[in-house]
């Protein structure tokens, strides 16, 4: 297991980034883990260096991912391929050419691999989940600002009010936080002609109920994370420093007989565990993922209700002349936004529980946090383009509600993005001149 290359099967990991968040999260736990200085040094080498081994993305049961791991350790001995600054290489040339000598079987070295931590690929994964919500939930808050400032929505479902008959405290702080975007534009304002609804659609007055519930599944996950991540994931667990007369059961004969003590030594319990076992962290993965669909499902509805003029209350000809309409930029598209659904709703479904008879029956339990934390982190994608397509929709009416009413205040934050937008979109071009921008660009 420790210096092969053979576990696990194809296809190789794709993403450089998937690799170098296993061997962060991986050498983040050495703390835990009765492991050399070489070895730990070895992993923050290849780090600084950008050495990323080639990594299989099949074969974990999600428990373990024992076979990434060994893909990882063979480079460190240098044997298979890796990545070194993006150029594919073998291990051993790759660590010649960024000066560092493989290691070899020695008390120094391979010894560690017997208390490697676990779980490195697939919670190295679950940390960039991590990071990309919390992008795609400050973007979609603010989107939905500028969306409000488009549809000439009502500020009344966000305010002290409503919020505080019904104290769900994500719900209250994400309302308070459209508050503070919204706060100083025209929303505020009792405007002489009165056009504005009472009552916006739902997708406009639950948002702080959903985006408030996704809000929640990601602090947990955050906060489960930290926890996975700094902690302990190996069996046995090896604890120096714990007494029989910590625990009342950790003096029993039967526990007593796995302290370890000596002259010299500061002694500690070798005890068997499953700390790889990670069902808390799957199951807000998948939990997250729930949240994701219930709160974008609304945003497919905004960008189909920015083309209702009894929402809009005035049609974009109103305002803008027929040159002015056709080479306005852009709105959201149906088609697209309804083809992101589709597949996000897919990935609500979470993967089936089972246990599989493994390693002569004694593994007989899995958790796939391989195939959850993939699956989510496609359904954050497809969160964020769902996003970028009511930005095209909610930027395109805030330039429409702008020329209805010229001096409109829209508030601090919406107005710098929406400004900022119009650099890269213009809001007046020849369609065949606007520049063809490769998804993901922008």
């Amino acid at each position: 297991e420790g210096g092969g290359q053979g576990g696990g099967i194809g296809p190789e990991v794709a993403d450089e980034e998937i690799i170098r968040a296993q061997m962060a999260v991986t050498v983040n736990r050495m703390r835990y883990a009765p492991a050399t200085r070489a070895v730990t040094q070895m992993l923050l080498d290849m780090l600084n260096a950008r050495i990323a081994p080639v990594v299989v993305s099949r074969g974990s049961p999600g428990e373990g991912d024992l076979p990434m791991d060994a893909n990882v350790r063979a480079a460190m001995v240098g044997a298979g391929d890796v990545y070194y600054q993006g150029q594919r290489m073998s291990a051993r040339e790759a660590l010649a050419r960024a000066g560092l000598q493989p290691l070899t079987a020695s008390p120094d070295s391979l010894g560690v691999y017997v208390g490697w931590p676990h779980n490195g690929y697939t919670d190295g994964q679950t940390a960039l989940l991590v990071h990309d919500t919390k992008a795609m939930l400050d973007w979609s808050d603010l989107v939905f600002a500028m969306s409000m400032l488009g549809m000439n929505s009502s500020v009344t479902p966000l305010t002290a009010v409503p919020q505080q008959a019904r104290p769900f405290p994500y719900q209250n702080w994400q309302a308070r936080r459209l508050i503070n975007l919204l706060w100083g534009s025209y929303l505020f304002e009792l405007e002489p002609d009165g056009q504005r609804l009472l009552q916006d659609p739902l997708s406009f007055r639950d948002y702080s109920q959903r985006n408030g519930a996704i809000w929640q599944a990601y602090r947990q996950l955050k906060h489960d994370l930290l926890i996975q991540i700094n902690s302990d994931s190996r069996n046995p667990v090896v604890l120096p420093g714990a007494r029989p007369t910590d625990a009342r059961e950790l003096g029993t004969p039967w526990v007593r007989r796995y302290y370890v003590s000596g002259q010299g030594l500061r002694g500690g319990f070798i005890l068997s565990s499953s700390n790889f076992n990670n069902t808390t962290l799957n199951n807000d993965t998948e939990s997250l993922v729930i949240a994701l669909a219930q709160g974008h499902a609304g945003t497919t509805q905004r960008v189909r209700r920015f083309l209702d003029v009894f929402f809009t209350v005035i049609p974009p000809s109103e305002v803008l002349s027929a040159e002015q309409l056709r080479l306005a930029a852009p709105q959201g598209s149906g088609y697209t936004t309804s083809d992101l659904m589709a597949e996000l709703q897919t990935l609500v479904n979470p993967v089936p529980a089972q246990g599989n008879p493994l390693e002569q029956n004694v593994e007989d339990m899995e958790g796939f946090g391989r195939l959850k934390v993939a699956r989510a982190r496609l359904a954050v994608d497809d969160a964020l383009y769902l996003v970028g397509q009511e930005l095209l929709s909610a930027s395109r009416w805030m330039n429409i509600r702008d020329l209805q009413r010229p001096g409109r205040s829209f508030g601090g934050p919406p107005a710098a993005a929406w400004q900022a937008f119009r650099t890269v979109v213009p809001w007046q071009q020849n369609p065949d001149d606007r520049p063809n921008i490769v998804p993901g660009e922008l």
